[in-house]
């Protein structure tokens, strides 16, 4: 199991077989983001989807290749310049 610190500073349980996903988020015809999503858990929001995508490939390289105890969102999106 990886625990993830997500944007609001809670913690989201990976477990083998959650899915990342990522989410538009609409209020009506508002465009807020994109949520990047632990199966119904939120990891952070993101204003394009390209920032998006990078930070979930780097989440799963990490939890593939490193298989880390612990990761913090908020160094991810510093480690990629998306803030």
């Amino acid at each position: 199991m990886v625990k993830i610190l997500n944007g609001n500073d809670e913690i989201v349980r990976f477990e083998q077989g959650k899915q990342f996903e990522i989410l538009e988020v609409w209020n009506g015809d508002v465009f807020f983001g994109y949520n990047l999503m632990l199966e119904d858990e939120l990891i952070d929001t993101y204003d394009e989807e390209e920032f998006a995508i990078a930070v979930m490939n780097e989440l799963c390289r990490l939890i593939d290749d490193i298989d880390p105890d612990f990761i913090d969102i908020e160094e991810i999106n510093k480690m990629l310049e998306i803030l």
